[in-house]
């Protein structure tokens, strides 16, 4: 052997690096992998430092001998393959063999390099590679011993690669699906269960492996009729599928449904059931604390359940309207029973009435918004106030035209009570005689044929006494169009037939009476115009005059006086625009029915604080004689000025509707109303029935004490 120190680094190390021997031999020295320099013989001529390290020789003991010597004699052999591999440019990049240390023990070690032709010298790195080779060794143990397990376990299993093609399947997989494995193994999962294309199996398999997420699902498979549980491991590789037969937990679960209070079902039953609920769900343990918040409870305390989850239900609540609930809550809960209670919640300016339920352990707790529900009521309370009291007789009956209700106004027109017309017809109340079946016979057609309807027919009392009715039917439509029931309004006409039929004499006596009233009216209109002439436009006319007279003579501040004449001016300018407009109609020719009235309420609003609102349905189309124009304005200015002086209303809505045959104006206030049976009728009421009837309308007021007035006026088109 050569001595170790009289060692040189070779030429192709040092002509290929930049670095002095000294260097190259420090770095060569600081290696961990052994640096070799072996010749054509097969004989080490260079060892590095880091020799020792590997095989336990020194460089000085390796220097001369062959590096066969530290190879295992299995493998000599591919060894020697290698390195004349190499020889002859067969480049080799890595190959690996098993060494034998000066201690006799075998390592794995890996070489790298490759033969240099001019040195004839072959230049070569080798690191020991055991741990590498242990962990691999290891790394094949455990997926044996996976395999192992995988056939040992008893769910069935099978992997797939990220194509879908099945890699691996388990015993277990054969058994319950009834393929053998070299049916399936190397191909398309897809292609060999075709029926799954389309299912859960099929989404939630893609799913797993798209997002990189695990699933579990369960799945009634039909080719081998059972239910199936399955869990689906995504992995870089593909997905690793775990499934098991569970038919006989499906029949106990099924068994359990039917008999056994199961709380874990129950309470995921009950959390589905509580979110889709439209009311508020609050469920609490024995200790009070929140177990169940559901969504409509979020939107009512805004409160969401993950704040309220397990607190106590005392300290979900700072807001006044939650601290108030509470208190409402506790003074019930407290007495250890069920009930109910309403509360306002000013915050949502909403009504809610709550039920607590106690239960073994625990409460639980409903709040159903019945804000709808109290304005509902309130408003059927304000209709029945106005229908109880109303001077005409209203009738509900059902689909067979049989009365199945009556207000107070049927006892004072027929002498019915209410309790005596129920489940009789309109034909057998009004119309009993002989001479009425006719009549009878006809209401009962329209009745039957489900349409409007609106006759003048002789009628008869429970005294068999005759009067004149105008009798209006309504049907109301169920939610498939059929008519479900009918509202009748009767009105007693006797006196405009009496009217129509007492001759010309009658006819005249009420004329001079009409005449008298608008005399009368136009007197009283008079008087307020001579009085707001004397009193306003008199007043500053004067005052004008004054200052111009002031300005001639040069005294004072022309200007100003002359500005505040002016200001004057304007004032007496609007005043008399006031009164013409009090005065006369808007000129027909020029302007629609809409502006018109509108122009109107804004007059009556400019000097009142009643809030007046129009709406218009209809009446673009239909053609308006100047009388009805003027007629239907004339009515909504005198009940206008009726609402200012007498009604103490805030808001008033008029609402003008046209049909093909029929023009409407109703004008509703929220007032304090009267009682039409014993007010007496004024100037401007008997001005607004005159007008009505001379365009062959009829006009109608509803109205009780407290709750406002309705006048309705219904004009014919033909």
């Amino acid at each position: 052997m050569q001595n170790y120190q009289s060692l040189s680094i070779p030429n192709s190390f040092q002509s290929s690096m930049h670095l002095s021997p000294s260097q190259l031999q420090r770095l060569f020295d600081s290696l961990l992998s052994v640096v070799f320099a072996i010749d054509i013989d097969g004989n080490f001529v260079y060892v590095s430092k880091s020799s020792f390290s590997i095989s336990g020789y020194l460089p000085e003991e390796l220097m001369g001998t062959s590096y066969l010597d530290l190879i295992l004699e299995e493998d000599k052999e591919k060894t020697q393959d290698y390195f004349r591999k190499q020889i002859y440019s067969q480049d080799i990049p890595n190959f690996e063999n098993c060494l034998i240390r000066k201690d006799g023990v075998h390592i794995h070690i890996s070489w790298t390099g490759r033969w240099d032709a001019k040195d004839k010298m072959f230049y070569c790195v080798v690191s020991d590679i055991s741990e590498k080779k242990a962990a691999e060794l290891q790394k094949q143990q455990y997926q044996v011993d996976m395999l192992n397990i995988l056939e040992r376990i008893s769910d069935s299993f099978f992997s797939v690669d990220k194509n879908w093609i099945v890699t691996y399947r388990n015993q277990q997989t054969e058994q319950l699906t009834g393929k053998q494995n070299q049916q399936i193994l190397g191909k398309n999962l897809w292609e060999c269960y075709p029926e799954l294309v389309g299912t859960i199996v099929y989404d939630q398999y893609h799913k797993a492996m798209k997002d990189q997420v695990p699933t579990q699902f369960e799945f009634y498979f039909g080719r081998i009729n059972s239910w199936l549980f399955i869990s689906a491991y995504p992995s870089d590789n593909g997905l690793y599928v775990f499934f098991r037969n569970i038919n006989e937990r499906k029949q106990a679960e099924l068994l359990q449904m039917s008999f056994d209070e199961n709380i874990k079902e129950w309470n995921s039953y009950l959390k589905n059931i509580a979110d889709s609920m439209n009311d508020g769900f609050i469920g609490l343990d024995e200790n009070e604390k929140v177990v169940h918040w559901n969504k409509k409870a979020e939107d009512i305390f805004d409160i969401k359940r993950y704040a309220a989850h397990r607190k106590n239900l005392r300290s979900c609540f700072s807001a006044i309207d939650g601290v108030s609930f509470y208190e409402e809550f506790a003074n019930l809960y407290a007495e250890k029973k069920s009930g109910s209670f309403t509360i306002f919640f000013r915050q949502s300016n909403k009504w809610y009435e709550t039920t607590v339920k106690e239960l073994t352990k625990g409460a639980v707790i409903f709040i159903k918004d019945i804000t709808l529900v109290k304005k509902i009521k309130e408003e059927l309370r304000k209709l029945s106030v106005l229908t109880k009291k109303n001077i005409n007789v209203i009738l509900h009956t059902d689909a067979e035209g049989r009365i199945t209700w009556a207000n107070e106004a049927l006892v004072s027109l027929s002498g019915y009570t209410s309790e005596e017309a129920i489940g009789k017809t309109l034909g057998e109340l009004l119309c009993s005689t002989e001479a009425g079946a006719a009549t009878a016979r006809n209401i009962h057609t329209l009745i039957a044929k489900g349409q409007s309807f609106q006759i003048e027919a002789l009628t008869y009392n429970k005294s068999k006494e005759t009067f004149w009715s105008e009798i209006e039917g309504h049907p109301v439509k169920d939610k498939n169009g059929s008519s479900a029931q009918f509202i009748t309004i009767i009105t007693d006409i006797s006196e405009r037939k009496k009217w129509r039929q007492d001759g010309v004499q009658e006819l005249q006596e009420q004329q001079q009476q009409v005449t008298a009233s608008v005399i009368k009216a136009q007197e009283r209109d008079r008087e307020q115009v001579s009085q707001q002439l004397q009193t306003n436009i008199n007043d500053v006319l004067t005052t004008v005059k004054l200052y111009t007279e002031l300005c001639l003579t040069g005294a004072g501040n022309k200007d100003e006086m002359l500005r505040k004449s002016l200001n004057l001016l304007q004032s007496s300018i609007e005043d008399i625009n006031s009164l013409s407009k009090k005065l006369s109609p808007p000129s027909l020719h020029d302007v629609s029915l809409k502006d018109s009235l509108l122009d109107l309420i804004e007059s009556a609003t400019a000097t009142s604080k009643v809030e007046v609102t129009l709406e218009l349905k209809r009446v673009n189309n239909i053609g308006i004689s100047k009388e009805l124009h003027t007629a239907l304005y004339r009515i909504l200015q005198e009940q206008l000025v009726n609402i200012s002086a007498h009604a103490k209303a805030k808001n008033v809505r008029v609402m003008v509707n046209g049909t093909s045959s029929e023009l409407t104006l109703k004008i509703k206030d929220d007032g304090i109303g009267f009682d039409t049976s014993k007010q007496s009728k004024g100037i401007g009421i008997t001005n607004m029935i005159s007008r009505t009837e001379n365009l062959k309308g009829v006009l109608s007021i509803n109205s009780a004490p407290g709750m406002g007035c309705e006048l309705h006026v219904r004009f014919p088109l033909s």
